[in-house]
C-alpha cells in the first residue's frame, strides 16, 4: 500500500500528480479553494488535510475508529 492519492488526467488516464495520504486513505473531498483535500486516514483513525500545492499533509485530526466518509459544504462544485 503506497499511502498516496493520485490525480489522474481523464483524457490520457495517466497519473499527473501524487500526494501523501498516510494511514490508509479511504474517502475524500476537495475544498472549494481547489488545493485542499480532506481524506479519512482509516488505519490512523484521523482526518488528514492535504495541501496539493505543497504536496504534504498540513494537519491531522483524531476522529476515532475506522473513519469513513468525508463531506463538506465548502467543496469544489460537483459536475
Amino acid at each position: 500500500m503506497a499511502n498516496t492519492i493520485s490525480k489522474i488526467d481523464t483524457q490520457t488516464l495517466s497519473v499527473v500528480e501524487s500526494y501523501p495520504a498516510p494511514g490508509g486513505p479511504d474517502c475524500m473531498d476537495m475544498l472549494s479553494d481547489g488545493k485542499t483535500i480532506l481524506v479519512s486516514s482509516r488505519w490512523a483513525r484521523k482526518l488528514s488535510v492535504i495541501d496539493t500545492e505543497k504536496k504534504q499533509v498540513v494537519r491531522q485530526v483524531p476522529v476515532g475508529r475506522s473513519p469513513h466518509g468525508v463531506w463538506t459544504l465548502d467543496h469544489v462544485p460537483r459536475r
